[in-house]
């Protein structure tokens, strides 16, 4: 049996060896895992995914124009959502017509991150984002109820994170 000094001595060696690991180290390349979907009532939606950066380079500021990151480019923003159409069980992107090129584009939301400070000492990031989504932009141009949504990220090192996808959404 071990007594009650004993074990109060392998409760503080064990807190001084968690005091003393070292803090995960994450790829300099953002991933992102899916955690939810959840619809309001007034048309709005909440994506939220987990992600990891190992170089904490993720987000932009309000100065963040100047190239790469100018307005046009594909880095001016940051989260993108591609929008996708459920029909008959299968899952396609929602093709839209670019009034500009006379092209059919895949529709999809853009956003920009506002930049996020590094909580680990070794500047690395972990964290969910909640994206707001306004369903009512998306509803004229779907052909049913159900849709889906791929969702990435670049860093300011322009690294695009992993693609996740959302299960089907009814609307």
């Amino acid at each position: 049996m071990f007594g009650r000094s004993k074990i109060v001595l392998l409760l503080l060696a064990f807190a001084g060896f968690l005091s003393c690991s070292k803090e995960k180290d994450y790829p300099v390349i953002p991933e992102l895992q899916y955690e939810g979907f959840e619809e309001e009532v007034n048309n709005s939606g909440y994506l939220t995914f987990s992600f990891t950066d190992g170089d904490g380079d993720i987000g932009l500021g309000s100065a963040d124009t100047l190239p790469p990151y100018n307005p046009g480019s594909q880095y001016y923003y940051n989260i993108y959502l591609p929008v996708l159409k459920v029909e008959h069980d299968s899952v396609k992107p929602l093709l839209i017509l670019n009034s500009q090129t006379q092209q059919y584009d895949t529709a999809y939301l853009s956003y920009r991150i506002k930049p996020i400070d590094a909580v680990n000492s070794n500047g690395s990031l972990k964290g969910k984002m909640i994206v707001n989504i306004d369903l009512s932009i998306i509803k004229p141009f779907l052909p049913n109820d159900s849709i889906a949504f791929d969702a990435y990220i670049f860093d300011r090192n322009l690294h695009k994170s992993n693609i996740i996808r959302t299960p089907v959404i009814k609307l």
